[in-house]
């Protein structure tokens, strides 16, 4: 089995740098040291993805609402 803590720093930069959510760069940061020594402002370039809305469910009664759909599926909004 492979010992992830003796990859190389410039291997472990470039999977980094791939990271592309805030929250996984944390988990990506506490695997162990070597990896949280690239874990560094410089190394995250974050997404460009614009974030996903979730919708509660609404009641029979009460109209679709602004931003979704009759059937309370995610949507796609502007940031």
């Amino acid at each position: 089995m492979a010992n992830w803590a003796e990859l190389v720093q410039d291997l472990l930069i470039l999977i980094a740098r791939r990271v592309d959510f805030v929250e996984d760069f944390a988990v990506f940061s506490r695997v162990c040291r070597s990896w949280r020594s690239v874990a560094v402002k410089e190394n995250f370039k974050g997404s460009q993805q614009i974030p996903w809305l979730m919708l509660a469910e609404e009641e029979e009664e009460e109209e679709e609402g602004e931003g979704g759909d009759k059937n309370n599926r995610a949507v796609n909004v502007l940031a």
